[in-house]
């Protein structure tokens, strides 16, 4: 029989990222290119599909609009 876990126990493990994707909940191999960290506070995990999209999708806001165009 496990001992329960303590509060503090419990606090320390929701604030650890998971091995699954917090995007598509594919299983998290940091090996192929995952990467796991935090949002603020938030734990996040992101697989190697995810997380090139999301660098990708920084990049595309980034860059500056070419002769004032709009990408309304």
């Amino acid at each position: 029989m496990t001992t329960p876990k303590t509060h503090e126990e419990l606090i320390h493990d929701s604030f650890e990222p998971k091995d699954k994707c917090s995007i598509c909940d594919s299983e998290y191999n940091e090996d192929a290119g995952g990467i796991q960290g935090h949002f603020g506070m938030i734990p996040v995990t992101f697989c190697e599909w995810c997380y090139p999209s999301l660098v990708d999708m920084v990049e595309q806001m980034s860059e500056p609009e070419p002769c004032g165009m709009s990408r309304k």
